[in-house]
């Protein structure tokens, strides 16, 4: 990514809900709500697609996307959406549970910490996210009203500073919290050694028993995260843009991946289309 430029892959999944939103058949799959404070967000954010919502979420195109992709790639647009309401869920129930504090890695115009953060009052919440993107947002949060007191934002580039260096200083975050993180389209944009570092470094700002749900893609026979019949597409794409996808995991591999951590995975893999999804618990400090 380019260290004056908002995300355009968090730009696409923001317009890939607006796409969802077209007709009923995508409004199902998304979480509660998701879809009008998608359009708020992009709107106060001043960027395009929230100004003219209905170019990309009408019933047209969302039919013809889906038929579209059935020859290239099915399921895609219901995994994007597979996911994000994967994650609330993973979300409320540690909510139900207990946990005080929410974390949302990379969020970039994704809309859960403020929607969830309007619901639950006693829970703060987090985002982190590149400068850049979180510039963005932050107008976005200024512009709406009724902005959340709960809801906090950080800039940082989590490939060159760590969250112990910055986050453990903010006021309002606790690092003894139990926590619950959420990595939405981030672990493939990281190498296995910066992946591996990222969760020693959420290891030092969350309390024991908090979890991370996070995303991640299988390889294909390239050793590539697997996009199906549009990986070669997509990843010449994500480098012309310098957002390249590196990592990725077989689902049966992931438990060994963590076994010199302290974590430990508590969910069996979800899967739906390319998109897979698990949650790990601190277990120790």
């Amino acid at each position: 990514m380019k260290e004056d430029q908002a995300s355009v892959t968090s730009l696409v999944i923001a317009c890939a809900v607006l796409v969802l939103g077209g007709d009923e058949y995508g409004r199902s799959r998304l979480p509660p709500g998701c879809l009008q404070a998608q359009i708020s967000l992009l709107g106060a954010a001043q960027l395009f697609f929230g100004k003219f919502p209905w170019l990309l979420s009408n019933p047209v195109l969302a039919k013809l996307m889906r038929w579209t992709l059935l020859f290239v790639q099915p399921q895609l647009l219901e995994g994007i959406a597979f996911r994000k309401t994967w994650l609330e869920h993973q979300t409320r129930q540690a909510i139900t549970s207990g946990i005080t504090q929410v974390l949302v890695l990379a969020n970039g115009y994704d809309t859960l910490a403020y929607r969830l953060s309007n619901e639950f009052g006693h829970v703060t919440f987090w985002t982190v996210d590149h400068p850049a993107t979180s510039k963005v947002f932050e107008r976005g949060l200024e512009q709406l009203k009724q902005r959340p007191q709960n809801l906090h934002t950080l800039a940082i580039d989590l490939t060159h500073s760590k969250l112990q260096d910055l986050l453990t200083k903010m006021i309002y975050y606790s690092p003894t919290a139990s926590t619950m993180v959420i990595m939405e389209g981030l672990s493939f944009y990281l190498s296995s050694v910066e992946l591996q570092n990222l969760f020693e470094d959420i290891r030092h700002v969350v309390g024991v028993g908090s979890r991370v749900g996070f995303d991640f893609f299988e390889p294909n026979q390239h050793n590539q995260p697997n996009m199906g019949s549009l990986s070669g597409f997509v990843q010449l794409l994500l480098k012309t843009i310098k957002e390249p996808m590196k990592w990725s995991i077989r689902k049966e591999e992931l438990s060994s991946f963590f076994a010199d951590t302290n974590w430990k995975v508590v969910t069996p893999v979800a899967s739906m289309g390319i998109e897979r999804l698990a949650a790990v618990q601190l277990m120790e400090k």
